[in-house]
């Protein structure tokens, strides 16, 4: 929670106690109402400050001792003053004669200011560690997604360097160009956002490279927005995996094209049913929506979800 805020919602919680007194008072005592009436809440700030800020926080440190003996103090020292102020009030402020202090008003004003400021700092140490949860739900997120893709990523390089020797002479000069593009872009551009039309440029690069010794994919495209912003390597890392987890002895068939919701979604054909349960467990990150009827699988690759993830 920002400082600003905090300081609004205590300023907004005395502006409301001073109301409330002057309020009560002025049924009470119409002629003095106003007496007093403001002044009891500089008496009893500095309690819910001390409480607010050093005792309920020793407390949420598991120092037992400490808070017990501070607490102690507390509570003497809010008696003391509270219920002398009480006597000051009534027999010198409103005339009335009080042979003795009020000391159930100020055991129910000393319980009110204790759990109040508790609620207080409660409520803000509650909102600092949610904040905190969610800043290691994203790390571990982030965490993650950075090993699927590396697992993904050496496993693409390995595979197109092993790739080269089965190459012919004629055409191995450019094939070495086009795997060294590859790689400076997976190396150079990773987690970084690029135009679909430049993603879509080493798409068709990995495809040839994987198709250089038998066909192994059919990548077809649907609609697509060439200067959309896309994580780059993202579908070609992905496209990798589902050819190593499908391809048997006919290429796999892949359409990618662009959602409705802003996503690139990855359309995968799906010979046997058995391999939805392999491509779940190995993007284990990733929701899929399958359609049984036209016998495929869809991958939808989620960019707001994945930037959160990359911002470091």
């Amino acid at each position: 929670m920002k400082k600003r805020h905090v300081v609004m919602y205590h300023s907004v919680y005395w502006i409301y106690r001073v109301v409330n007194i002057l309020t009560f008072n002025y049924f009470l005592y119409q002629e003095n109402w106003y007496r007093g009436a403001y002044v009891v809440q500089l008496v009893l700030m500095p309690f819910f400050y001390i409480n607010y800020g050093v005792l309920i926080p020793t407390l949420l440190k598991k120092q037992f001792i400490r808070f017990v003996v501070l607490t102690i103090l507390w509570i003497a020292g809010f008696v003391q003053v509270y219920s002398v102020w009480t006597a000051y009030q009534r027999n010198w402020l409103y005339g009335e004669t009080v042979a003795s202090p009020d000391y159930i008003e100020t055991l129910n004003n000393l319980i009110y200011i204790w759990l109040i400021s508790a609620a207080f700092c409660l409520f803000e140490y509650w909102i600092k560690n949610l904040k905190k949860i969610q800043e290691l739900a994203l790390n571990k997120k982030k965490h993650l997604l950075k090993t699927e893709e590396n697992k993904m990523l050496s496993h693409l390089l390995s595979e197109n360097l092993n790739m080269l020797p089965s190459i012919s002479s004629e055409v191995l000069p450019d094939k070495i160009i086009k795997v060294s593009e590859l790689f400076k872009y997976i190396l150079y551009n990773r987690d970084h956002q690029v135009p679909f039309k430049t993603e879509l440029y080493f798409i068709k690069i990995f495809e040839e490279l994987r198709n250089a010794h038998i066909d192994r994919v059919k990548i077809y495209y649907g609609y697509l927005d060439e200067q959309f912003p896309v994580m780059s390597t993202r579908v070609i890392v992905i496209l990798n995996r589902l050819v190593d987890i499908l391809y048997k002895n006919k290429p796999v068939s892949v359409t990618v094209e662009l959602g409705i919701s802003n996503e690139i979604l990855i359309y995968v054909s799906l010979p046997d049913k058995r391999d939805i349960e392999r491509i779940s467990k190995e993007f284990p990150r990733y929701s899929f929506d399958v359609d049984l009827n036209k016998g495929r699988m869809i991958i939808p690759i989620d960019q707001q979800y994945y930037e959160q993830a990359v911002v470091t």
